[in-house]
């Protein structure tokens, strides 16, 4: 079975990369992009942004709000106990599935609800714990089941359609797999300490493995602990993460949040395109440091001072539009009160960084769905109350 390659970091490179490293510009990069595009003696496209992109103020994105749902209390469908995962349909309705009330709300894009898909249940269309779901090309939505071992396939109206028994394996949110453009399943099967992407055939048979892509620095980011109740490895604080997402063109993307280093790869594993943005360093404070120290110590004891490091990755996580485009949110030099984040990288799918967007509430990329002009997520007030927000992406001519 083929393996993804890993991409070395260089120790002791610069906080602030600069964007021209590079030499021998080939392509257009068009617009005002100011960075530099090469292409290695094995194929691989190098990407290496200017610290700026191509957007002029008046060509930025936008991002509108044009709805919200949720409220503290009652028995209506806008009341939430625990949103799982969000999604939206070609129709450009927003879904959402309530893991504590066990039910999947269909709202407009106004905020008004729809109707429900599915119920808690065992039987035909009812959901154990589902974990994500995709469309394929004719519309239909396929819900993803793990504990039920199975996907259900829903229309346009939300009647159920089928199911397929899936696979058992290891539950995970949100869902890593989909449905690619010509209407095949992927989903990740295996445990945690060995896993692959498995591309099924029209009957639902597994027809294709692939490895899912490792973290070159796994060890580096992470401890050992031993407890009286069991032996764990616990990711460092601040240590940054390896983050992947497949595309349904084919292929994947992935971030080391820690370097805001980008790489496109392909099925194979071979890696096609490297992207870099430049960051200014933000360093962990004192009164952080010390904070993590604190949590670290209630549960897992004490904590070597020298593995944490001096300076917070600068990106977070990443979500890849219908259309290709990545969002990266980025870490605030001031941390602010909420959970998720708020400013969001925009890069083509080339990788050419356009500009930042400053989104009207923080989010989680875990919740977060963009298609077309439209873009659903999940926020929380300071009383921890979830809504489900929806907003339109202004795009200047």
């Amino acid at each position: 079975m083929p393996s993804f390659l890993a991409l070395p970091l260089r120790s002791g490179a610069p906080a602030f990369i600069a964007a021209f490293l590079l030499a021998g510009c080939s392509g257009d990069p068009g617009g005002g992009w100011a960075g530099t595009v090469d292409t290695t003696a094995t194929g691989v496209v190098v990407v290496e942004n200017a610290p700026v992109g191509s957007w002029a103020s008046e060509e930025a994105w936008r991002v509108e709000e044009v709805s919200r749902v949720g409220a503290i209390e009652g028995d209506g469908p806008d009341v939430f106990g625990r949103i799982s995962f969000v999604g939206l349909d070609p129709e450009g309705r927003s879904w959402v599935y309530d893991g504590q009330a066990g039910e999947m709300r269909v709202f407009a894009a106004d905020g008004e609800w729809v109707r429900n898909v599915g119920r808690a249940g065992e039987g035909p269309g009812e959901f154990a714990n589902p974990s994500g779901l995709a469309w394929d090309p004719e519309g239909r939505a396929w819900i993803m089941d793990p504990r039920a071992l199975r996907v259900s396939v829903f229309d346009t109206a939300g009647a159920f359609l089928t199911s397929y028994r899936m696979p058992g394996g290891t539950q995970r949110f949100p869902w890593p797999g989909t449905v690619d453009v010509e209407g095949r399943l992927w989903d990740q099967g295996g445990g945690l300490q060995e896993s692959w992407l498995i591309r099924f055939d029209p009957a639902l048979a597994p027809a294709d493995s692939f490895p899912v892509p490792q973290d070159p620095r796994a060890e580096e980011r992470s401890v050992t602990v031993t407890t009286q109740a069991a032996r764990m490895t616990m990711q460092l604080p601040f240590a940054g993460s390896h983050v992947w997402r497949l595309i349904p063109e084919g292929g994947v993307w992935t971030l080391l949040s820690e370097s805001y280093l980008l790489s496109k790869l392909s099925l194979a594993g071979d890696t096609l395109r490297r992207v870099r943005v430049p960051y200014e360093t933000i360093p962990v404070t004192a009164g952080e440091r010390a904070e993590a120290v604190e949590q670290w110590s209630r549960s897992m004891g004490d904590l070597d001072l020298s593995l944490i490091p001096d300076e917070k990755p600068p990106t977070g996580s990443f979500v890849v539009d219908d259309r290709g485009y990545l969002w990266v949110s980025r870490t605030s030099p001031t941390p602010a009160p909420g959970f998720g984040a708020i400013d969001f990288d925009v890069l083509d799918p080339r990788g050419q960084l356009l500009g930042r967007i400053e989104l009207p509430w923080r989010v989680s990329t875990l919740q977060l769905q963009i298609r077309g002009e439209d873009l659903v997520a999940v926020t929380r007030d300071e009383l921890g109350v979830e809504y489900l927000v929806r907003a339109r992406i202004v795009r200047p001519d």
